[in-house]
């Protein structure tokens, strides 16, 4: 797969094992993104001579109606939080048009992927994404909020949970603290109705 070198700088960030933080991120070239969300785009990529998965961001989308940044949140809470089923981190490189958040090598959960494999493979990984959710709730005491199959990605055949932009601590489990954490898109059914009384009296 080619690839050419993308004009980033790091900002900082802790890279993870077996990388420099100084490695040169290259983005592959010439192919169909892998996936992309109203959030990123994934893309392969090559960051330093190992092979990684690129999320790139849009500056300007990280900041919600709400003041909340949700890019910051999502890197921190990957570079905290170190688990077999946890997307793991490695680094994140700016530029001033976008900002690449480098994970281990993944490929998205989609349909097609499920169409060509086991019922026993799709149970294991469901129970994958239960462990990783189970640690979160119960040992890191955070709650994901935002469990989806574009949340959900495959290393190796082992499935793993990314998509950390909406989490919130266990006490933000309430009405108005989950509206207060999610996009409007996300927002439960049962809790719209009081989403929108909540922007009339901020409008008012």
């Amino acid at each position: 797969m080619g690839a050419t070198e993308s004009k980033v700088q790091g900002n900082g960030a802790v890279a993870g094992e077996g990388v420099s933080s100084k490695a040169k991120l290259t983005l592959a070239q010439g192919t169909q993104p892998l996936q992309t969300t109203s959030l990123n785009i994934l893309r392969d990529g090559f960051y330093g001579k190992r092979p990684v998965s690129v999320f790139t961001y849009d500056p300007s989308q990280f900041v919600l109606d709400n003041n909340q940044g949700f890019l910051p949140k999502a890197i921190k809470k990957l570079k905290t939080i170190r688990h077999p089923s946890v997307l793991r981190f490695i680094d994140c490189k700016t530029s001033s048009s976008a900002v690449h958040l480098i994970t281990e090598q993944v490929v998205p959960l989609t349909l097609d992927y499920l169409k060509d494999i086991s019922e026993d493979e799709i149970l294991v990984g469901l129970f994958d994404i239960m462990v990783a959710l189970h640690f979160l709730h119960s040992q890191c005491h955070v709650s994901h909020n935002n469990v989806q199959l574009s949340s959900i990605f495959v290393s190796n055949g082992r499935w793993v949970l990314g998509g950390m932009e909406f989490t919130g601590t266990v006490t933000e489990l309430t009405e108005t603290g989950l509206i207060s954490l999610l996009p409007e898109e996300l927002i439960p059914p049962e809790y719209q109705e009081q989403s929108a009384k909540m922007v009339r009296d901020k409008v008012l």
